[in-house]
């Protein structure tokens, strides 16, 4: 479903709430309003909102203030409650291409489908040995997480047109930029970190890490005492990433070590892409509100050794209105208005449309009344000879008819047959390794070791979790080596505070290979 034109995309963050109400064209966008508030607090978390009823005021209240008039909606969500899956099909005709999808996600999602929206978009068409296949992007989330934007759109009074994926708006404002070669595109967000992996235009990968540039907030907010606003403005002023710089040896270490962790999530994906493609990134481009931390720049280039750009000029973006210096926020706001993705339940999208449907309906009636009326005249001068060659017909058809039965059941067998050997193929899955990992690690890992995140990688199992102190990480340790894994190391570890402190806690990620 495309949306319309002319529509208000809002993208709702952990810091803060992106509006425009712009016209989508052919390569462009021009926004006629815009406006960037912050997030009320306790409001939302990883895409799930918390109170609907502050977010409706807030909201409402900047649309009133700013005298924005467009009642069509569009949100786009960042969270891990949303999953991404690149999956290969055979050249199936979109209308059999969805039952497909639909009845083989269980194999691509190992989650209880019953509770998601599943939606996809066709990212590229490649060919092999002579047969098309088409690279399709599938996108499943919770339902939970989505209505409560259904919600929150009846509370503001709007008329809600779509629900798009941070990801996929990411990579749709990728190709209106027109960014050639293979790039890497990462979205740094408080909470979270997305990461696309581009050739061109064509996506080729993305995923979202559960964690984000609100690790060094943390640092900044603790060690001078203030709020988050206030950290964000010390983030961008001070060049805390540089430990050469004349800061606080302590600070300094404690912001390059989050850092490094959001990176190191970043490499994991990165090995996880090279090891099933050729493709070798060129260049990184970074968007989002981290991607204004000073020196972030010249940070994320010299631990990838790969050149690093913020994206600050929007070649997208037409007309007057500047975004100036809050451009870096709205990729997401932009990309959402190409989207071809909806998760926005049928009923409810279907309901959207439902008066220009019956109008048009309403019209076509019309038109079809005054066509028989008009042509009622001629055709009845001449419908003595056409029911003649009616009969004549009727008898060659009949006389032919079964032959071609015969022929159509056949030829409708054979390509099923075919239909069915690719989708089986196409469908393999190796996730029941990780579901008996997991069943183990139920039963026998520590209970004082919290996990951040949990990520599959068919060839190995990557954890980023949180412990109270080194002998508990050690015994964490011992637990995985104790499991069925060809190896286990520790890639990344870091300490917060001291072994005295009773606040202290060390953040540390494993990796398991098969």
């Amino acid at each position: 479903m495309i949306y319309p034109k002319n529509c208000l995309i809002i993208d709702i963050g952990n810091e803060q709430i992106k509006i425009a109400d712009l016209v989508r064209n052919k390569d462009n966008v021009k926004i006629n309003k815009f406006a960037v508030i912050p997030t009320p607090g306790n409001c939302i978390n990883d895409g799930i909102i918390l109170d609907k009823v502050t977010l409706n005021n807030t909201i409402k209240a900047t649309l009133k203030e700013e005298r924005f008039k467009n009642k069509r909606v569009v949100f786009t969500i960042t969270s891990s409650k949303v999953i991404t899956r690149e999956v290969d099909f055979p050249n199936l005709k979109p209308k059999k291409l969805r039952p497909v999808i639909e009845n083989n996600a269980a194999e691509y999602f190992p989650v209880n489908l019953s509770e998601y929206i599943l939606d996809y978009v066709i990212t590229d068409t490649v060919e092999v040995n002579g047969e098309k296949t088409l690279k399709v992007s599938i996108i499943a989330a919770l339902t939970s997480v989505v209505q409560e934007y259904v919600s929150l759109a009846d509370l503001m009074d709007v008329k809600l047109v779509g629900i798009d994926y941070a990801g996929n708006s990411l990579t749709n404002f990728i190709k209106k930029e027109k960014i050639e070669g293979i790039s890497m595109i990462l979205d740094m967000g408080s909470e979270s970190t997305m990461v696309s992996i581009m050739v061109n235009d064509v996506l080729k990968f993305n995923r979202n890490l559960s964690f984000g540039t609100g690790l060094l907030l943390d640092c900044i907010m603790n060690h001078f005492e203030v709020n988050k606003i206030e950290a964000i403005r010390i983030s961008k002023e001070r060049p805390l990433l540089n430990i050469e710089q004349d800061e606080n040896p302590y600070l300094s270490n404690d912001i390059s070590s989050s850092m490094n962790q959001i990176l190191n999530g970043v490499a994991r994906l990165v090995d996880y892409y090279t090891s099933r493609n050729q493709d070798k990134i060129e260049s990184i481009f970074i968007v989002g509100g981290g991607a204004n931390i000073y020196g972030i720049e010249e940070f994320i280039e010299k631990f990838f050794d790969i050149k690093t750009k913020l994206i600050k000029d929007f070649n997208s973006v037409k007309g007057s209105n500047n975004l100036g210096n809050v451009e870096g926020f709205f990729s997401n706001v932009i990309g959402a208005a190409y989207s071809e993705i909806n998760l926005v339940p049928r009923t409810i999208a279907e309901g959207v449309h439902s008066q220009s449907r019956k109008r048009t309906s309403l019209l076509l009636v019309i038109l079809v009344a005054v066509s028989l009326v008009a042509a009622f005249g001629y055709f009845q001068g001449k419908n003595i000879a056409l029911e003649r060659k009616k009969e004549q017909l009727e008898q060659d058809i009949a006389a032919a008819n079964e032959v071609q039965n015969i022929k159509l059941d056949y030829e409708t067998l054979r390509n099923r047959l075919a239909y069915r050997e690719k989708i089986m193929e196409a469908s393999k899955s190796s996730s029941e390794q990780f579901v008996a990992v997991l069943e183990v690690m139920e039963k026998q890992m520590p209970s004082d070791v919290f996990y951040l995140s949990l990520t599959d990688t068919g060839t190995s199992l990557e954890i980023s979790c949180v412990a109270k102190d080194k002998l508990t990480v050690a015994k964490f340790i011992e637990t995985l080596k104790g499991m069925d894994f060809s190896d286990v190391y520790v890639p990344a570890i870091s300490e917060s505070g001291t072994e005295e402190d009773p606040n202290s806690f060390i953040t540390f990620s494993v990796s398991c290979k098969y």
